[in-house]
């Protein structure tokens, strides 16, 4: 019973998807938030790569692993999570960007498979616990306002599902990892509320609250 009832509330999704769809595309259009979005996707090697804590952590966690990075657009992290890290394969879920994705990852080695899909579609149709879901500048606090969504509630709804199907979807005793731009308190409560835990002797610095260990 439980289980219809969250597919039939998914379902009740379809039109705040599509409407977040071209809200997005519409904000992406604007050269600012284009600069903004490829900025941010760099400052994965430079939050990650200087801290040997977190480089060791996610060395740890990626290797062998299917690693799903949502919204890649024109910087797919491919390269950096297939050689740098040793996962099994790169998974870019792009719904706008798709041949510009495609066109980056062509100059990478390795396992890559780009998926024109809306995260919360994509993520649906994958197994419980069976990959690494990460991000770099997607799960955003201004992209559920109400200016975008007609209501609080159906930005609300949206994220929630979002979180749940994250959560679902990543890897037991594994992590998450999206460099946002919620604010602190906003992105820990964000994922602490679908079950995942703070990184257990972190260093508090950036990354304690961009990466997130979903429990065995």
């Amino acid at each position: 019973m439980l289980e219809a009832t969250i597919e039939e509330q998914r379902n009740n999704l379809v039109s705040p998807i599509d409407t977040y769809k071209q809200e997005c595309i519409s904000a992406a259009l604007k050269s600012a938030r284009r600069a903004t979005y490829a900025n941010y996707g760099r400052q994965l090697e430079v939050l990650i790569g200087s801290n040997r804590f977190w480089e060791s952590l996610i060395t740890a966690k990626f290797k062998d692993q299917r690693v799903i990075e949502l919204g890649p657009g024109h910087d797919p992290k491919a390269d950096t999570i297939l050689n740098r890290y040793g996962a099994s394969k790169y998974l870019g879920v792009e719904p706008f960007y798709t041949k510009s994705t495609i066109r980056e990852v062509s100059k990478c080695q390795g396992n890559i498979e780009i998926v024109n899909a809306e995260a919360i579609d994509f993520l649906s149709e994958q197994p419980d616990n069976s990959a690494i879901v990460m991000s770099c500048g997607v799960i955003c606090s201004e992209l559920f306002q109400e200016e975008i969504f007609s209501s609080r509630k159906i930005a609300n709804d949206y994220l929630r599902f979002l979180g749940q199907e994250i959560y679902r979807v990543t890897l037991e005793n594994n992590i998450t990892l999206h460099l946002t731009y919620f604010e602190p308190f906003e992105i820990q409560m964000f994922f602490l509320d679908n079950g995942f835990e703070q990184i257990n002797n972190a260093p508090i610095d950036a990354n304690y609250r961009n990466i997130f260990l979903k429990p065995a």
